[in-house]
C-alpha cells in the first residue's frame, strides 16, 4: 500500500492511500549511454513478453512549459510474469537485453555487448 500525506497551511493535513490490490506486472526501462545523448532521446524501445506480445514507447524529453517528461519506457505487461526481451533502436543501431525481470525499473547500457546482429 502507498500512502502520502499532504500538509496545508493553517488546516488539517490530507492523507492518500492507494488500496488497489493487483496481480498485473510492468517493467519501466531507462536507457543510458556515453556521449551527446546520454538519456538515449529518440531512442524506441521494444517489449516483447513470453506471450509474443509488443509494445514500444519512444523516449522523450520535454512535454510543457517549465517541465520534463519521466524519461523511462514504462510498460504494463498485465498477467504476464516472466522476464521479457527488451530492444532498443536509435539512429541505425539496434541492442537486444534478453531476459529482463519484470515488476522494477532497470537501466539499460547501449554499449557494444548488447549490439543486434540482423
Amino acid at each position: 500500500m502507498l500512502s502520502f500525506v499532504i500538509p496545508f497551511m493553517d488546516e488539517e493535513p490530507t492523507l492518500l492511500e492507494n488500496t488497489q490490490r493487483s496481480d498485473h506486472h510492468w517493467v519501466g526501462v531507462e536507457v543510458r549511454q556515453k556521449g551527446p545523448n546520454p538519456f538515449a532521446i529518440g531512442a524506441r524501445v521494444t517489449v516483447k513478453d513470453a506471450g509474443g506480445r509488443k509494445q514500444i514507447r519512444e523516449i522523450r524529453s520535454g512535454g510543457g512549459y517549465l517541465s520534463q517528461s519521466d524519461l523511462r519506457a514504462l510498460f504494463g505487461l498485465a498477467a504476464g510474469t516472466g522476464p521479457v526481451t527488451v530492444e532498443v533502436r536509435l539512429g541505425a543501431k539496434r541492442w537486444r537485453f534478453p531476459g529482463v525481470a519484470v515488476d522494477r525499473h532497470v537501466t539499460l547500457a547501449l554499449d557494444d555487448e548488447h549490439v543486434a546482429r540482423p
